[in-house]
């Protein structure tokens, strides 16, 4: 209920302390409005770093609240993967760990610099981890080092698994990032697999 005033004149007692009130009919109640309420502040983002992460497009990955429409990552590509959880830990040591020919290439792509497309390091597909994913083109891009002599069935095996999912796998030497980065960035560049956005649908 409102809290209302009413006209009229105090009677005081001989102390000068104020008594009661009186009302004149003549006086009407006055209604004391309440001060304006605030705008509804701007809703915040839908997620919180508690929310655990979900396949497929939601707010959470999307991060409406905070993304320009231009910055969002095409969800479609990223999420549609086969992802095997158990491998978080061994992608985020080698993240840290990171080699330099895979140093080198990660400041080529890394925030868009490359064609402004988006790309992803030590990306889990499945039970594989790839160097680089370019999220944009569905294609992946993996530096061959000596970690890779005498591996070439299982290489094999590796790039069978990730063109069966509809996926363009380009191989680069780690010899040639380190001496002939130029030439590595030129070829990419106008590699067909990277020339326009694709829409990738997994088989």
């Amino acid at each position: 209920m409102y809290p209302v005033a009413f006209g009229g004149t105090p009677q005081t007692t001989p102390s000068g302390s104020c008594a009661a009130l009186t009302c004149h009919p003549s006086n009407h109640p006055v209604r004391l409005r309440r001060p304006p309420l605030e705008p509804p502040r701007q809703a915040r983002a839908l997620h919180s770093p508690a929310t655990p992460p979900r396949r497929g497009i939601g707010d959470w990955e999307l991060g409406i609240a905070n993304l320009k429409v231009d910055e969002m990552r095409n969800i479609d590509n990223y999420c549609s993967l086969p992802f095997n959880p158990k491998l978080r830990e061994r992608a985020r040591e080698l993240r840290k760990a990171g080699n330099l020919s895979e140093v080198i290439m990660w400041k080529q792509f890394h925030k868009k610099k490359f064609k402004g497309y988006d790309f992803d390091r030590q990306k889990i597909v499945g039970n594989y981890i790839v160097d680089f994913y370019c999220v944009d083109c569905a294609v992946v891009v993996e530096i061959d080092g000596s970690s890779h002599d005498g591996k070439e069935i299982y290489d094999g095996d590796r790039n069978n698994y990730l063109t069966g999912l509809g996926l363009t796998v380009i191989h680069i030497r780690a010899y040639d990032v380190l001496n002939n980065l130029s030439k590595v960035m030129e070829m990419l560049n106008n590699h067909p697999a990277l020339q326009n956005p694709a829409s990738f649908n997994p088989k």
